[in-house]
């Protein structure tokens, strides 16, 4: 099994049992992801958004290499809950970047020692008519991974 489906699979082991974390450490790699919703004009950075049908979010996720030495060829994909929507403007470090991080596997690069990186992408909640009555958590998912290890953590966007 490769690393990406191993740390998926023991991602969504950890969601069911209810034990997601803020931040989690794993095979060197240090990783958070905050939330912010655009259209509320919340700016502030949090580990879980309030939004409304229809709102547009923006994800920014934090990767910090741990290892005495560098690594390289570090991938990241998000796995959106069912009811958002990858919306574009995927970012690392600031600076435009290619591919639907919800899809597919984004090259962060190579890290230094100790070095970070951040990715930004924003998302869209659903239309009225597809969510349930009463509040609904999208919880999504984000993986930092290559050959040395990778780690994994959530977010929740409430609705």
């Amino acid at each position: 099994m490769n690393i990406f489906k191993y740390i998926m699979v023991a991602s969504i082991l950890s969601v069911m049992a209810g034990q997601v974390a803020l931040a989690q450490t794993a095979g060197n790699f240090e990783v958070t992801q905050k939330v912010r919703n655009l259209t509320k004009q919340n700016l502030a950075w949090v580990d879980s958004a309030q939004a409304d049908p229809q709102d547009r979010i923006e994800f920014q996720i934090t990767v910090v290499w741990q290892g005495s030495q560098s690594t390289q060829n570090v991938l990241a994909r998000e796995v959106l809950a069912e009811k958002l929507a990858y919306a574009g403007n995927v970012k690392l470090d600031g600076i435009s970047a290619t591919g639907d991080i919800s899809k597919e596997n984004i090259s962060v690069g190579s890290f230094a020692s100790g070095q970070s990186k951040v990715i930004s992408f924003e998302a869209q909640v659903a239309a009225a008519e597809l969510l349930s009555v009463g509040t609904t958590n999208l919880m999504s998912t984000i993986t930092v991974f290559n050959s040395e290890g990778g780690a994994t953590t959530a977010t929740t966007v409430q609705v």
